[in-house]
């Protein structure tokens, strides 16, 4: 099977909160893993809340994809790859409750190393976040996550098709947070893992992409022609096109793509 390329990411801040001075709280990163059980590869995005409420979420979209690396990495050395039922099941819970609890004390030691002279208690609220996973292996992929993030595999004859998206919050501003109870946590709903699978591309981004695009058709001729641009700072000039023309908010991709990048650049026609 063709294997995949390292995948790419990028966050770009939102031109409303540019306009008032508020930092990104967006985060995404793109990373090649590797043990005695082989390559693994993984993308994630992670959305701060941003309200008032979520006052330092731009600091819990960062640690939620480190604390995802870290699991994820933990992961990789205990478990071989061709263990895919194994895989599944880290994907529908374990993976979860490790990253829910590395990231619960990175916050909370983030808060003490910050908040000196600051009289409020420490509350996960403050760091409130989304987070979406994606893990490429040879021979399967597969995502898991929580909130509002969305997933679109491109095929071979560059049609894109939603694949993972928020059911229970669809059409509300409300989203699935890591700073929600454990409990009120639905990581298996969007956990998968597809086997021999014939896309050419997965796109993984943030709800700001989304709801930058007057329609969900617009979305998916987005995600089907941004699998073409190899060049980060096509991908970075593009992202602040989407969040300028759009919704104005932060906005992050991740994209794996299989096979050999051509050696050109092209032109980004958004969907905006």
């Amino acid at each position: 099977m063709t294997p995949w390329q390292q995948p790419r990411a990028c966050s770009v801040i939102g031109a409303a909160h540019q306009r008032r001075g508020q930092p990104c709280q967006d985060a995404s990163l793109s990373v090649s893993l590797r043990s005695r059980h082989g390559r693994l590869q993984l993308m994630a995005v992670a959305d701060g809340h941003g309200s008032a409420l979520y006052g330092l979420s731009h600091r819990g979209s960062a640690l939620a994809c480190q604390v995802a690396q870290q699991a994820v990495e933990t992961a990789l050395v205990q478990t071989p790859l061709a263990d895919h039922q194994r895989w599944l099941q880290l994907l529908e819970r374990e993976l979860a409750a490790s990253i829910q609890q590395q990231w619960r004390h990175a916050i909370k030691a983030d808060w003490f190393e910050h908040s000196q002279g600051n009289d409020q208690a420490f509350s996960p609220l403050s760091y409130g976040t989304t987070l979406g996973l994606v893990l490429l292996a040879p021979e399967w992929w597969g995502c898991t996550g929580i909130g509002d993030w969305d997933l679109v595999g491109v095929t071979r004859q560059g049609t894109a098709e939603l694949l993972s998206e928020e059911l229970g919050h669809r059409g509300s501003e409300a989203t699935g947070s890591l700073c929600q109870p454990p409990e009120q946590q639905h990581w298996q709903e969007r956990a998968r893992l597809e086997l021999a699978s014939p896309l050419r591309a997965l796109v993984l981004s943030t709800d700001g992409v989304r709801k930058s695009c007057a329609t969900d058709a617009d979305y998916l001729h987005l995600c089907a022609g941004v699998v073409d641009l190899h060049e980060s700072d096509e991908l970075e000039a593009g992202l602040a096109r989407i969040t300028a023309e759009g919704s104005g908010d932060d906005v992050s991709l991740a994209i794996a793509r299989r096979g050999q990048a051509p050696d050109r650049r092209r032109t980004w026609g958004g969907g905006v």
